[in-house]
């Protein structure tokens, strides 16, 4: 289990995975998760100035979803 920077490391495994994404106060937590265990998390402080809703979060969302996990879009995604 990994916490800190992005990691570009792709677990992989021929089940998909969910992915957790949580918008917290001040940082954007990302959980990777197959077949109930924790396989990864990370905690991305938000840039200053930048916060859910405000223009511009949206392309911070995806570009580091897709940082944690590139395969995102095989994924089910849980918020």
């Amino acid at each position: 289990m990994k916490n800190g920077p992005i990691s570009t490391e792709v677990v992989e495994t021929a089940d998909r995975c969910t992915l957790g994404v949580h918008l917290d106060l001040e940082a954007l937590c990302l959980a990777q998760v197959v077949h109930g265990g924790l396989v990864e998390w990370t905690r991305v402080p938000y840039p200053n100035g930048l916060r859910p809703g405000a223009q511009g979060f949206a392309a911070f969302l995806k570009e580091t979803v897709n940082e944690f996990y590139p395969l995102h879009r095989r994924a089910t995604i849980w918020a």
